[in-house]
C-alpha cells in the first residue's frame, strides 16, 4: 500500500473540505461538524473564593507553565478589587510585563505577553497582583490565555 505518489490532487481534497464548511453554513447548522469544541472557562461565582492580597507588594497567585508554540502569549484575566483599587501584570520566565490598573468592582484586563525564544520549551508564566490604593483586598481568575504569531 503505502501513501499515494505525488503530486496527488490536493485541490479536490480542498474542494471537498470548502464543500463541508459551506454546507454547514448554509444549511444554518451548529460550527460542531468542522470546529470539535470552543474553549470555556469556569470561575467561582463567590469572587471571595479567588486568590487575594492586601498588601501593596507584588504577589504571585496563579502560575503555570506553557510550551511555546507562538512568540507571543495573550491572556484575559477577572480582578475584583474589594474596598481597594489594584494592579495585575503577568510574568513570562522572571520578565514583568505591563501593569493594568483596575478598581472596585469586577473588571477583564488583557495582556499580551512575549514568550522567550525555542519552540516547545517550557515557560513559565504568573499572574501577580498588589493593592495600590484602599484598606480593602484585591483578587483575580485567569479567564484564558492562548498562543499568537504577532
Amino acid at each position: 500500500m503505502g501513501m499515494p505518489p505525488y503530486p496527488h490532487d490536493i485541490a479536490a481534497e480542498l474542494r471537498d473540505v470548502r464543500a463541508m464548511a459551506t454546507d454547514a453554513w448554509t444549511a444554518a447548522q451548529s460550527s460542531a461538524r468542522w470546529m470539535p469544541h470552543l474553549p470555556m472557562t469556569f470561575a467561582p461565582v463567590d469572587a471571595a473564593l479567588w486568590p487575594k492580597t492586601a498588601g501593596d507588594a507584588w504577589v504571585g497567585v496563579w502560575q503555570g507553565v506553557v510550551h511555546r508554540q507562538h512568540p507571543r502569549l495573550r491572556l484575559g484575566v477577572w480582578c475584583q478589587g474589594a474596598a481597594a483599587s489594584g494592579q495585575c501584570r503577568v510574568v513570562v520566565d522572571g520578565t514583568a510585563g505591563t501593569a493594568r490598573s483596575f478598581g472596585e468592582g469586577i473588571s477583564r484586563p488583557e495582556f499580551e505577553e512575549a514568550l522567550p525564544d525555542g519552540d516547545l520549551n517550557p515557560v513559565t508564566v504568573r499572574i501577580e497582583l498588589r493593592r495600590s490604593s484602599g484598606t480593602g483586598t484585591v483578587a483575580c481568575w485567569p479567564l484564558w490565555a492562548y498562543g499568537v504569531e504577532s
